[in-house]
């Protein structure tokens, strides 16, 4: 396909004259109000335009494409194509447009730092963004960098062609969502995507490992449905070096991601897809993944060559006991041990594509651990009016025990805490 493509920079004049949809009259509207009644702008005034709402770096790429060589002025189609077209489902399209300033894989570099950036330009604006803030939480620069160097990893290299950014684009999920959230806010459309959720925790809790690059790479990783809420539901630092105690904050709260910082300073973690119980065996399901945070950004997904994916058990003679994802009994992608402060990784794990070895070394200590909730947590067994889990399993109920609770399921929810609708 790529022999019947040029890699000719091919401008906007030339694409919008045939638009993959046609422009709504309500669309016109609002970017006529957008640009104070104007039917024509100049470079200047779009750069003016945007400057309150996007990076720099982003509205100098999106310029190349809206004026080359000697254009000076472009009409509204030219202006709102950038929108239908990015934001469209032809990825030709999309491929033409990337093509208008896209040259070089240093160049899909920082168009992908630009496009991130922009993201957290963006989420400043929006109210809740003091919450991360109290953990604190920060835009780490070196860890964009890694992100988008993972978004840019795999079938494109120094060669930019049709093929490979059509490739890119098809097999790279986060940039269509990285440009419908950047887009709508800059044409002023209304979205629900959220890049960086709402955190929900016990307001003592005043930190985290995480920073806004990693919360982004997780949460575009997770279903929508898991997107916009994650729940602190423990953290390492706050709550205590305990495995019981971990245990009880983490069964029956819904899918759920556990962070490990480990004595090399490198961050990794689990997510869990399904709610986490006491079981002999593994479950879950294909929707579980490994990941690492640092030093390096990436994430293993099912290999469908086992359902593998979870297990959790405690104070068993003939059984392990701890937290491990992956692999089998005693060779496991991911494993906390009971004894609180030890864990293992191996260098392969058939369970999960890909896998790499998330830890440093295969025996590391735990210096911090976190569990993050995502989503509104299901309901109890009291809320269903059914017979309490807590009732129904001893050995939960004994857990809750040992960990202070009292022996009531809604006492899993701790931290006390107010669930966003």
């Amino acid at each position: 396909m790529g022999n019947e493509h040029s890699n000719k920079k091919q401008g906007s004049g030339s694409l919008k004259k045939n638009l993959s949809r046609k422009i709504k009259p309500e669309d016109v509207k609002k970017i006529k109000s957008l640009t104070n009644g104007k039917d024509v702008l100049t470079k200047v005034e779009v750069f003016e335009l945007w400057s309150m709402e996007i990076k720099d770096s982003l509205i100098n790429f999106y310029l190349k494409y809206y004026f080359p060589d000697k254009t000076e002025k472009i009409d509204l189609s030219t202006f709102i194509s950038l929108y239908y077209e990015l934001d469209g489902s032809n990825i030709d399209r999309k491929v033409e447009i990337l093509l208008c300033f896209i040259g070089s894989y240093g160049d899909l570099i920082n168009y992908v730092q630009a496009l991130l950036n922009s993201c957290l330009f963006i989420y400043q604006s929006r109210d809740d963004k003091e919450l991360w803030s109290s953990l604190n939480i920060d835009s780490d620069k070196g860890s964009l960098i890694v992100y988008a160097n993972y978004l840019c990893m795999g079938d494109c290299n120094n060669e930019i062609t049709f093929d490979s950014l059509q490739k890119w684009l098809s097999t790279t999920h986060e940039i269509a969502y990285l440009h419908k959230y950047v887009l709508s806010h800059m044409f002023g459309f209304n979205t629900s995507q959220r890049i960086i959720p709402t955190p929900v925790y016990n307001p003592s809790f005043t930190m985290s490992i995480l920073d806004y690059s990693h919360i982004m790479f997780l949460n575009l990783n997770l279903m929508p449905e898991f997107q916009k809420q994650w729940r602190l539901l423990f953290s390492s630092q706050f709550q205590g070096e305990s495995f019981t105690r971990l245990m009880a904050c983490a069964i029956n709260q819904g899918p759920l991601l556990v962070l490990v910082k480990d004595d090399k300073s490198n961050i990794f973690g689990a997510y869990a897809s399904t709610n986490l119980t006491l079981c002999p065996k593994f479950y879950g399901d294909q929707n579980s993944f490994l990941f690492t945070l640092k030093p390096d950004m990436k994430v293993f997904n099912s290999s469908g060559f086992n359902e593998n994916f979870i297990y959790l058990n405690s104070n068993q003679q003939t059984l392990p006991n701890g937290l491990g994802f992956g692999g089998q009994f005693e060779y496991w992608g991911l494993w906390i041990d009971s004894e609180y402060g030890q864990g293992e990784c191996n260098k392969t794990c058939s369970t999960f594509k890909d896998y790499q070895m998330l830890s440093h070394d295969k025996h590391f200590k735990i210096m911090h651990i976190e569990l993050w909730g995502v989503g509104i947590p299901p309901p109890t067994a009291e809320e269903k009016g059914e017979r309490s889990v807590l009732d129904a399993d001893p050995t939960a109920s004994a857990l809750l025990e040992l960990a202070g609770k009292t022996k009531h399921s809604a006492g899993l929810r701790e931290p006390d805490i107010e669930l966003e609708n």
